[in-house]
């Protein structure tokens, strides 16, 4: 609808102008800038690890979990490039879209659109973002969960409650709650706050990919699953550490630097209770293995009773 509705507003620049380079009076260099400005979209790259939490309530996980991971990432590169080319098109110029500052993006659909239709618009964007933020919840609450189930967090047994009522984890739920406000509600600045939160997944998705690469080179995962990369596996996740490693420390640069001081502090926090108190309890996860046939997509029958 968004894009609909500017491109039969007509837009207000040429192809070429996506190309065009421009810096306001900030003191940084425009190749810094670039790199600082990738953190947006970095971020809206995320949330995509949601199929691998929800997986125990998915039929057939093993193919279908993968499936959503992928076509998450195509869709919202196509979709995402789409909708951001057309605003970008939509600008009338770069100097009154600096002006702007954060609410650039509000205030151009405002501009090109007009108040009512512009209001509307910045309204189901909003409704879409509290939507992503709900998922968001949700995907963590069950990943909490999952792990207080196997024992491996403080207060487990709370944590892996499910409320007999609604029928989900509530108690990790508004853990994330509060956990999120007070985040909220302590950092300055709102970037910082963006940095935290697409650095902290990015080391989540990281940390599986990294002890992949280490068992292969063990020759200790030599089975790979339904649904793979093939010969293509290894490059891809060396290229995918390289990556996260490279996003990471941009995005902890200036005027960043708390997220930094934050991570720090937190996977400071994660170390000392993991050795203080976790890792003498902790064996790791309940793992249950089932077989599937290749060609099935339903497990056995037999797996089910």
């Amino acid at each position: 609808m968004l894009i609909v509705s500017l491109v039969s507003k007509g837009l207000a620049q040429k192809p070429a102008f996506l190309l065009t380079q421009y810096s306001t009076d900030t003191g940084f260099q425009y190749g810094y800038s670039f790199l600082i400005g990738l953190l947006l979209a970095q971020w809206t790259l995320t949330g995509y690890d949601a199929s691998a939490h929800l997986c125990e309530e998915t039929i057939d996980p093993r193919r279908r979990a993968p499936w959503g991971i992928f076509l998450s990432v195509a869709v919202s590169v196509i979709a995402g490039a789409a909708m951001i080319s057309v605003i970008t098109l939509s600008v009338p110029d770069l100097k009154t879209a600096a002006s702007f500052g954060d609410n650039a993006f509000t205030e151009i659909l405002r501009l090109r659109l007009g108040a009512t239709m512009g209001n509307t618009i910045v309204g189901l964007v909003l409704g879409a973002m509290w939507l992503c933020g709900l998922a968001c919840m949700t995907s963590a609450s069950r990943m909490i969960y999952a792990f207080a189930r196997d024992g491996g967090i403080p207060w487990a047994k709370g944590l892996a409650r499910v409320s007999p009522t609604y029928r989900t984890p509530s108690n990790a739920i508004w853990l994330l709650a509060g956990i999120a406000l007070l985040l909220g509600v302590s950092v300055k600045l709102y970037s910082a706050v963006v940095s935290i939160a697409t650095i902290a997944l990015y080391i989540s998705y990281g940390l599986p990919i990294a002890a992949g690469l280490y068992a292969r080179s063990r020759g200790a995962w030599s089975t790979k699953g339904p649904w793979n990369l093939g010969r293509l596996s290894t490059i891809n996740a060396v290229v995918a550490m390289l990556w996260i490693t490279f996003i990471i420390g941009v995005f902890v640069l200036p005027p960043n630097e708390q997220a930094g001081y934050v991570l720090l502090g937190l996977i400071g926090l994660l170390v000392l209770v993991w050795f203080v108190r976790v890792r003498s309890r902790f064996a790791g996860p309940k793992i249950k293995l089932q077989h599937y046939e290749e060609t099935e997509l339903e497990p056995k029958p037999e797996l089910l009773g």
